[in-house]
């Protein structure tokens, strides 16, 4: 069994969202001084690789912590786009794949767009949903969607429409994922587990793909 990390490591010069608070990681105890070490971390709830809860855009909305647990594990189907495909995802590629999705509960994109992480560019030009695309997967029984990139929706996006489709049907989606192309098969295994925190209206995770040996 060979287990793929798709998480970037949290750092506190990491990449974060335009606006957003950079990550703090400093000592609060140490062996020298406690005889044990802790850190005192801050950082907020979409930071890194991490998962949206449907109440990170919809009022009123469930919470990560509102879902029971195997919500966030489950078989995947990873649908390469590759930068020269355009910077859109269109439904018709998704229409042609349409057993494959229905065998999947989560639908993981590899765009490429993770290797700019760490320069200016990772912010901008990278492939998001259309609408009809958005709204197609919405018809499946899926658990949620994950993309190598920082966002469902453009980064100078005020509406996030993307966000509200997939939200708004109950998806969670995973964000600033990594290492897609150390994935042998175009199904695995995918776990993206939350903090268990109270009104979780987002949450860093440590997401991995599992391999399983074959395609279904």
């Amino acid at each position: 069994m060979k287990v793929i990390d798709l998480s970037h490591t949290i750092a506190e010069d990491m990449p974060v969202f335009p606006g957003t608070s950079q990550p703090t990681l400093k000592p609060a105890l140490t062996i020298a001084e406690h005889g044990f070490a802790e850190t005192m971390l801050h950082m907020v709830s979409h930071t890194g690789a991490h998962i949206d809860a449907p109440s990170h855009m919809i009022e009123g909305a469930p919470g990560l912590d509102d879902f029971p647990v195997d919500k966030f594990f489950g078989l995947a189907l990873i649908i390469d786009h590759p930068p020269c495909a355009g910077s859109s995802i269109e439904i018709k590629p998704l229409q042609q794949m349409s057993d494959k999705i229905e065998r999947a509960e989560f639908v993981l994109f590899h765009t490429g767009h993770s290797q700019k992480w760490g320069t200016d560019d990772y912010f901008h030009s990278f492939p998001i949903l259309t609408r009809e695309a958005a709204e197609f997967l919405t018809s499946f029984s899926l658990k949620g969607l994950g993309i190598d990139a920082i966002s469902f929706d453009e980064v100078n996006s005020t509406e996030s429409p993307i966000h509200h489709i997939l939200l708004g049907a109950g998806l969670i989606l995973v964000e600033n994922l990594t290492n897609f192309r150390q994935v042998q098969d175009e199904y695995c295994m995918f776990s993206a587990l939350p903090l268990k925190y109270e009104n979780a209206d987002g949450s860093p995770t440590r997401a991995v793909a599992i391999e399983i040996g074959a395609s279904i």
